[in-house]
């Protein structure tokens, strides 16, 4: 009986576990930081600037690119969120950027790569490119950010994020990331002033 007694009370705990590890909530942005209340931050050789100063109202679009082994598209609209609470007003992911660049005359090829987006930026509009991985396993969780200077295909900032996860893949993992993305766009923006 007692054997079953532990069995039972270790299923209730790796449930209740189960049910703290959420994904893709939103999170509140603390006013006097202007960054997500998460409860890890990215180390600090997770990081990577280039030492390019733009300006983000250059950029005609985001193309956003999202990626994840877990509910991709709510990744895409967590990161499509964030784009649009910084202060971008044309975001748009791989499917629309094809209609706009088609109706704007320019010939899309069936595989999109760099180069396409690059002279898409010079010949139409440019375009920045916003690529966040998020893949799951377990305990063990990747998440990683790249901002592309379409113009250039240079990486603006590379954030990688790997983790075991306790409480919050959200708090621990993936608004961590975005954290990081929302330093660039002050930093950015303010050098661009």
């Amino acid at each position: 009986m007692n054997r079953f007694v532990r069995a039972a009370a270790l299923v209730a705990l790796v449930a209740c576990a189960g049910g703290c590890v959420s994904q893709y909530q939103p999170l509140g942005v603390d006013a006097s930081t202007g960054l997500y209340d998460t409860s890890t931050e990215v180390d600090p050789g997770g990081v990577a600037r280039s030492k390019t100063h733009v300006d983000p109202a250059d950029f005609d679009a985001v193309l956003v690119l999202a990626n994840s082994n877990y509910y991709p598209s709510h990744l895409e609209f967590t990161l499509r969120r964030t784009l649009v609470e910084l202060g971008y007003r044309n975001v748009v992911n791989l499917t629309e950027w094809k209609a706009w660049a088609s109706d704007r005359g320019f010939a899309v090829p069936d595989e999109v790569k760099g180069e396409t987006i690059k002279e898409f930026s010079a010949r139409v509009k440019p375009v920045l490119i916003v690529d966040m991985r998020h893949l799951t396993g377990g305990e063990r969780v990747f998440t990683g950010l790249r901002v592309v200077d379409g113009r250039t295909l240079e990486p603006l900032l590379t954030v990688t994020h790997p983790r075991f996860v306790w409480t919050s893949i959200d708090k621990e993992s993936i608004y961590p990331v975005l954290n990081e993305l929302r330093k660039w766009q002050r930093d950015v923006t303010r050098k661009a002033a």
